[in-house]
């Protein structure tokens, strides 16, 4: 054993386990699923870190404007149905973080896809050749869109690393 101080943890003196062959198997079976969820949880993490992020970039982007409106009429009826399916995912994704519930996570891929189909709705709408509004205007509803869009992606795939957690397994595509 390496000498030490009163108060040092011995180093160098490796404590020996002996395991039965069995006992050894399941460990190494349990060590081996460990690391892919552990940078799993790492990627959650980030993912949840990601909508808090767009969500101030939206909070930012309305601030900027006041106490005028981003936007008016069409525009601004999508963007608010935007962000009202962004905040039911963002509710959503909670629950599947507490429940772990698969079919939760499904929805989520579900209601993302209306997300998407908005989101397709708001730049057919800045494209159109009938658009009055300015270029400022039109990129800060270019902006907001984008911003709910990813935001929606982000609480899939949340649902995705949930189910790969408990599971082990990865959520259906």
């Amino acid at each position: 054993m390496t000498e030490s101080r009163p108060g040092r943890i011995p180093v160098g003196d490796p404590i020996a386990l002996r395991f039965d062959p069995e006992t050894k198997h399941r460990l190494d079976e349990m060590a081996e699923g460990i690391g892919p969820r552990v940078i799993t949880g790492v990627h959650l993490v980030a993912d949840l870190s990601r909508m808090g992020g767009l969500a101030q970039h939206v909070a930012e982007s309305v601030r900027r404007r006041y106490p005028n409106h981003v936007t008016s009429g069409e525009a601004e009826q999508l963007l608010g149905r935007m962000g009202r399916l962004a905040g039911g995912l963002a509710g959503l994704a909670e629950q599947v973080l507490r429940t772990h519930d698969p079919e939760l996570a499904t929805e989520l891929d579900r209601r993302d896809d209306e997300l998407d189909g908005l989101h397709r709705e708001l730049l057919d709408l800045i494209q159109d050749p009938a658009w009055t509004d300015s270029v400022t205007v039109a990129v800060d509803v270019t902006l907001l869109g984008r911003f709910y869009e990813r935001f929606g992606d982000h609480t899939v795939v949340v649902g995705r690393r949930v189910i790969f957690l408990v599971t082990g397994e990865p959520m259906a595509q």
